[in-house]
């Protein structure tokens, strides 16, 4: 399927993935509360993005803080309707190793990227 995010509206599916969307945070929470509410009710929804750590912190990633966030950004109730809506077996924010490539200098260097992961479960 091909779709806006911002505007594609669904329902009934067990599992709505939204991943590394650097969009605005106006037009990125549009994308996820539209992902989160096509769910059925026990449908699992999984949201992995660079956090607002990695701009400071980390390696690599988008350099705009506007397109950047944290677990909490995602399970507020502006983006998923809060803990009414969802029970949270998982968010996390923190590092994971990035390897450098061959390509970049130095090459035996190892850096951390920040991520945050969120796994909510609809009720």
């Amino acid at each position: 399927m091909r779709a806006d995010a911002t505007s594609w509206q669904g329902e009934g599916y067990d599992l709505a993935v939204v991943a590394y969307s650097q969009l605005a945070a106006a037009q990125r929470a549009a994308a996820v509360r539209n992902a989160f509410d096509a769910l059925a009710a026990g449908g699992s929804f999984l949201f992995v993005a660079h956090d607002s750590s990695n701009l400071t912190e980390g390696h690599g990633g988008p350099q705009d803080p506007t397109v950047l966030m944290s677990a909490e950004d995602v399970s507020s109730p502006t983006w998923t309707g809060g803990p009414t809506t969802w029970s949270a077996p998982a968010a996390w924010s923190g590092s994971s190793p990035a390897a450098w490539s061959p390509a970049r200098t130095p090459p035996a260097r190892t850096a951390c990227a920040y991520d945050v992961l969120v796994r909510l479960t609809r009720r």
